[in-house]
């Protein structure tokens, strides 16, 4: 009985932490926000990609080396990570351009409520073009 009563406190506090969180984040739906924050954030590189270095790099760094191997590691990540984000999977359109090569993320159409487009100076050397579309 008395264990019931603690995990009902403990989810009682889940949610609120999850309610404050969701009521501070005024910006879901800018894209240049999201673009900051997300390719700039770092990463060990083992979280990304199957190697056993666990050396923290700058994501933008991770995508630019995953793109130039071409695993796909870091458009899976991205594609999960944007999924859970926008809450409906698909619903925005990423197209990532580093030295000639190109991916595309999601599959949103239509006319968009936010836009941006970036390039961000990796590692490697070169530019990572960003251009994200939120519908």
């Amino acid at each position: 009985m008395i264990d019931a009563m603690i995990f009902i406190v403990v989810m009682g506090l889940a949610v609120a932490a999850l309610c404050y969180i969701q009521s501070d984040n005024d910006n879901e739906n800018d894209a240049s926000d999201i673009v900051d924050r997300l390719f700039h954030s770092k990463m060990r590189i083992d979280d990304i990609m199957e190697e056993d270095d666990s050396k923290v790099m700058p994501l933008s760094d991770l995508v630019a080396a995953s793109m130039i191997i071409g695993d796909g590691a870091a458009a899976s990540y991205l594609r999960e990570t944007m999924d859970c984000l926008m809450n409906r999977p698909g619903s925005y359109s990423m197209h990532i351009v580093y030295k000639g090569i190109e991916t595309n993320i999601g599959s949103g159409e239509g006319v968009p409520v936010s836009s941006t487009s970036r390039d961000i100076i990796v590692l490697y050397g070169d530019t990572l073009h960003i251009e994200l579309h939120l519908y």
